[in-house]
């Protein structure tokens, strides 16, 4: 006897978020690193990260394939078929994380040919707490707590705080 469609959809849809699980731990490794190398001006670890991007971008494809065959092929609760629209959608935005962690990686290959800036001791910092706010967000939504999200979303203005002030840094250093 065949399995419930219902059985089938989940065991689809636990699938999907082990993907994007995967692929989000390789997307925050990436944002790690790409952080690490612009603050040592590691031009053989940048030229990893950008060639490395290319694996983030097939884990989209991939999830945002499977979740299309999904909705396609199966008759759906509405509860599935949120679930699985939402991972499509944080692939991607994680693929877009993967892209800024790219670009951290080409602004490295840049950097490394001047001499060292004091705001890049900002930028630095910056990043650090993005990929803070960025794991932070990944735990809650992995363990579905509302409050850990509700207080990443809060402690946003102190990152936008961080930003005009090294946003100023480099104002004034190009002055």
């Amino acid at each position: 006897m065949a399995a419930p469609a219902h059985t089938h959809s989940a065991m689809e849809i636990r699938r999907l978020e082990a993907e994007l699980s995967r692929m989000a731990a390789l997307v925050e490794s990436q944002l790690q690193s790409a952080i690490t190398a612009f603050e040592r001006r590691d031009v053989l670890s940048a030229e990893k990260l950008i060639a490395g991007d290319a694996r983030i971008d097939e884990y989209d494809r991939d999830i945002e394939n499977k979740v299309m065959t999904a909705l396609a092929g199966q008759n759906l609760s509405i509860d599935a078929v949120r679930e699985a629209t939402t991972i499509m959608k944080l692939s991607g935005e994680l693929e877009r994380v993967g892209d800024l962690a790219k670009n951290v990686a080409k602004r490295t290959l840049v950097i490394s040919l001047e001499a060292p800036t004091r705001p890049t001791l900002g930028v630095v910092r910056m990043g650090r707490a993005s990929l803070r706010q960025f794991s932070d967000i990944l735990n809650a939504y992995s363990t579905r707590n509302l409050d850990a999200a509700l207080a990443v979303w809060r402690a946003d203005d102190e990152l936008d705080e961080l930003y005009n002030s090294v946003f100023q840094e480099i104002l004034a250093a190009m002055m």
